[in-house]
C-alpha cells in the first residue's frame, strides 16, 4: 500500500479530484470531530447517533458537491 505525500506537491490543488474517497474519510472524520467538540460544549453530552448522522451527511454532501464543481 502507498502512502499519500502530499507535502511539496504543485498538483495537490486538488486532491478531491485525485482521492476522492480520502478526502471523503476525511471530511467525515473532521466533520464528526467538530460536531462532537461543539455538542460537548453547549450541552455536556454527545450522542453518538447524532454525531455519526452528522458527520457522514456533512461528509458525502461536501466532498460530493467539491468533486462535482471540479470537474
Amino acid at each position: 500500500m502507498q502512502s499519500t505525500v502530499l507535502q511539496g506537491c504543485e498538483d495537490c490543488a486538488d486532491v478531491i479530484q485525485q482521492y476522492p474517497l480520502f478526502a471523503g474519510v476525511v471530511s467525515v472524520v473532521l466533520g464528526g470531530g467538530t460536531y462532537a467538540v461543539i455538542a460537548a460544549l453547549m450541552r455536556g453530552t454527545v450522542d453518538p447517533v447524532a454525531v455519526g448522522l452528522f458527520a457522514v451527511i456533512f461528509g458525502v454532501c461536501y466532498t460530493g458537491a467539491r468533486y462535482a464543481l471540479s470537474r
